[in-house]
């Protein structure tokens, strides 16, 4: 087995996808030899392969190149085990049968790196997802789901990318459960806290990543990438909170219509704000403060959204005033400050979207950057500029 996982490894630091990868082994199992025996063939017989699984001459290559890669990949795992990381190839016994029934097949990793105790890769488990905000609400929810999932015998699975994510952490162990945490990123990069390296030797804990050294995972693609292996590895997600590009939402939508998946999100009150409403009028089922599923009229759907328009409105209206009374050209993180002041705190990215849809203010862009004036003032900004432009001049 060890021999497998060095071959399938070295595959891996190709360019080869994981489709193409997965397809490689497929035709191992299914003629009868190993993985390992593949990568000591001749040209002539792996051109032979690769024709029948009607791979390109750039594919041959990087099964060529894999050849050369084996010893120093053989090398590589012993490393990694020295630091305590573990390998496991898509044929080993430990790998998550989860995976396997529920991520696509040109999806599923090859190989996945981990730390900690392997047994709970196939104990049940469900998962707790949420944006890096934390409230009383979401602190109540997160607690009673770990409490009641954590006494009938379920491991957390996480992301460990926040807050809310540490609080589960942190409440699943001290109620004497077990966690699951896969980060988003290349698990040498992972910092496990060091208080609870007690509760890792006892195997409460298992550190599990899809992310090789080749790949940097720190945009959006490859969060909702990470939350695709969290949702697969658990029974059922619960979502305490999801916010704008935080990768929740995104990785939702792409399984929402797949039955092996059960995700439940937690109704938000009326004066939070957050992207959970919108993941239940997609579809998701709403549950409550205790993790029991409730209906979602539409009237109340419509009432949020209602509530959401006038606030924008409200804002909208604050920023034509702002403007107005500056008389000048403003830069967005200028607006911004003026916000405060009427106790708004809004991202510039919200911000820029919210007035480029303002009909009453015009955009231009200086040293880079936007600035924002209303149409009426355009006059009189004009007649400042050529002001400005005289006392340089002079």
């Amino acid at each position: 087995m060890k021999k497998e996982t060095a071959a399938i490894f070295a595959l891996t630091r190709t360019k080869l996808t994981n489709e193409k990868i997965n397809k490689i082994i497929l035709f191992a199992f299914g003629n009868g030899i190993s993985i390992s025996q593949i990568l000591t063939l001749k040209n002539h017989e792996l051109k032979n392969i690769c024709e029948k699984l009607s791979f390109s001459e750039n594919d041959f290559e990087q099964i060529v190149l894999a050849q050369k890669l084996i010893h120093d990949s053989t090398i590589e795992i012993k490393e990694f085990n020295s630091r305590e990381i573990f390998l496991l190839s898509v044929v080993d016994t430990h790998y998550p049968e989860n995976f396997k029934q529920k991520i696509k097949f040109e999806n599923l990793p090859p190989i996945l790196y981990y730390s900690g105790n392997p047994d709970l890769l196939n104990k049940k488990a469900v998962a707790i997802l949420s944006s890096k905000k934390a409230s009383k609400e979401s602190m109540e929810f997160t607690w009673n789901i770990v409490k009641k999932y954590v006494k009938n015998g379920y491991s957390i699975v996480l992301g460990f990318s926040g807050i809310m994510d540490n609080f589960a952490f942190e409440s699943a162990l001290e109620l004497g459960g077990s966690v699951v945490v896969i980060p988003h990123q290349e698990i040498t990069f992972f910092t496990f806290p060091i208080e609870y390296l007690k509760k890792y030797k006892e195997g409460k804990v298992l550190i599990l990543s899809a992310f090789s050294k080749k790949h940097s995972a720190n945009n959006v693609y490859d969060i909702v990438k990470r939350n695709e292996y969290i949702h697969s590895l658990a029974e059922k997600t619960y979502i305490v909170d999801s916010a704008k590009n935080d990768g929740i939402k995104e990785s939702i939508l792409n399984i929402l219509m797949n039955n092996e998946y059960q995700i439940y999100v937690r109704l938000p009150g009326p004066d939070e704000n957050n992207e959970n409403l919108e993941l239940i009028k997609a579809g998701v089922p709403a549950v409550d403060i205790t993790g029991n599923i409730v209906e979602v009229s539409e009237e109340l759907l419509s009432r949020r959204k209602d509530k959401e328009s006038t606030e924008l409105e409200s804002i909208e209206n604050v920023i034509v005033e702002i403007l107005k009374n500056a008389n000048r050209q403003l830069y967005a993180f200028e607006i911004a400050e003026n916000l405060k002041k009427y106790n708004y705190s809004i991202t510039p990215q919200k911000l820029s979207n919210i007035l480029k849809k303002i009909p009453s203010i015009t955009r231009v862009k200086s040293k880079g950057k936007y600035q924002y004036f209303l149409n009426e003032n355009a006059e009189d900004i004009k007649l400042f500029q050529q002001a400005q432009i005289l006392q340089i001049k002079k």
